[in-house]
């Protein structure tokens, strides 16, 4: 669903990512392309806006499932046997 979105509305996808500030400027970006769409240079615009939405997006739900991952390793129970050594700081 967000890969649609990212190409035809890439501010939209970016901003439902969680990255506000690359929504704003690629929103500034979009907009700027849409007026200049009869000329050729809107179409590229736009296919630089929806690139940039797209490595967004992809980028994101690999760190997210990353993270997940990060969290899951650490919520682990450790050895029950283990004493910890409480003459050392940490």
């Amino acid at each position: 669903m967000k890969y649609v979105l990212a190409l035809i509305l890439p501010p939209v996808a970016i901003l439902l990512s969680g990255h506000l500030v690359n929504a704003v400027l690629n929103g500034i970006l979009f907009i700027i392309s849409l007026i200049t769409i009869v000329f050729f240079y809107g179409i590229l615009g736009w296919a630089v806006c929806s690139a940039w939405a797209l490595l967004v997006v992809l980028t994101t739900n690999s760190v997210r499932q990353n993270l997940h991952e990060m969290h899951a390793l650490h919520q682990r129970p450790g050895d029950p046997h283990h004493v910890p050594n409480t003459l050392t700081p940490h």
